[in-house]
């Protein structure tokens, strides 16, 4: 747990200073977030998480938060690529 609230932290300040220098960049966060609690990532810089739907089976694995919602339509998700386990998420620009 120790390791996640590191990670959520670091998130945090590297934004914090980010956004300090480009106040009004866009931002788009890729990685990993499968065990991460991105609530607190999402409070402090008005983040919205894209995916709403599951991407893995029942599960929402894959996640992106982002300050660009109002600028791309509703995503959709397509079939599995290959033999991966993920569906694909597609963001459109209206």
């Amino acid at each position: 747990m120790q390791v996640q609230r590191d990670c959520t932290t670091h998130i945090i300040v590297t934004l914090d200073s980010i956004r300090a220098a480009y106040p009004v960049c866009c931002v788009v966060l890729l990685g990993n977030f499968n065990t991460q609690d991105i609530t607190d990532i999402l409070a402090n810089h008005n983040l919205k998480q894209e995916v709403q739907k599951p991407t893995q089976g029942n599960s929402i694995l894959d996640r992106i938060p982002t300050n660009l919602s109002e600028h791309y339509s509703e995503p959709t998700f397509s079939a599995h690529l290959g033999s991966s386990e993920h569906r694909s998420y597609h963001l459109r620009h209206p």
